[in-house]
């Protein structure tokens, strides 16, 4: 047995740790963790259907002082994800509908992901995208388990 499930979207509800986040380069098939082998992640599902969702690479480093220089703010906002809105299931396929985003290019946009519960942790999946990490073509596959 593989371990899958076919879950209803209820699933889906609750706080979520990160364990892995991999990226699969398209078309070389090259793999990453992303934010680390250890990330530092959750996304929270409501039952009323809003999520929200906060990641940030473990090894990041403070500011020097209380207002960050320029290069310092580069390299937090490119070591986070953050973002939120409602969401829609539909069968395996669950969509975001983004009204804040860590990258404001995402912000008010539709990102379709898959999801699985698989030995009992979620797995969701991106489509092929434009990743913003490395500016060309990836997939995205996180596992996460349940806390709350």
């Amino acid at each position: 047995m593989s371990g899958k499930t076919n879950p209803s979207s209820a699933a889906l509800v609750g706080t979520w740790r990160q364990l892995t986040a991999v990226a699969e380069a398209i078309p070389s098939g090259v793999t990453r963790d992303v934010m680390g082998p250890h990330p530092v992640a959750y996304v929270i599902f409501t039952p009323n259907g809003r999520m929200m969702l906060m990641g940030v690479d473990p090894d990041r480093k403070r500011p020097a002082g209380e207002v960050p220089t320029d290069d310092e703010a580069k390299y937090l906002y490119c070591s986070m994800i953050a973002y939120g809105g409602t969401y829609t299931v539909n069968g395996r396929e669950v969509v975001y509908h983004l009204d804040i985003s860590w990258n404001q290019v995402w912000t008010g946009t539709k990102q379709l992901r898959y999801w699985e519960i698989r030995d009992g942790r979620l797995v969701i999946s991106t489509p092929e995208f434009i990743d913003p990490f490395i500016g060309g073509r990836s997939v995205h596959r996180i596992t996460w388990e349940k806390i709350e």
